[in-house]
């Protein structure tokens, strides 16, 4: 569930991506603005990352560090089912 906010970040230039991609557009121009996303998707990921350990270190669980781990890659997981579906229903 804490994948879905550094998903959110990046859906706008990851549809436009995959259209470029998958459509036979020949170049895709927005290289600054997709670096500018991609920065803020890691700051994201770090941030809901912290915020997620921080309030399992307040719950005194010890097994805080496979959710900080997790946490940041749950978002590519959002990716890679967004992925799927672009490719089932828009292909």
């Amino acid at each position: 569930m804490a994948g879905s906010l550094p998903f959110g970040c990046m859906f706008i230039e990851l549809s436009y991506v995959m259209k470029s991609m998958w459509h036979h557009s020949l170049f895709y121009y927005l290289f600054g603005f997709l670096f500018l996303c991609f920065i803020v998707l890691v700051v994201t990921s770090a941030e809901v990352s912290i915020l997620m350990t921080y309030i399992q270190l307040c719950r005194e669980d010890y097994r805080w560090w496979w959710l900080s781990f997790g946490v940041s890659g749950s978002s590519g997981m959002y990716m890679l089912a967004y992925a799927v579906l672009y490719y089932l229903t828009e292909l």
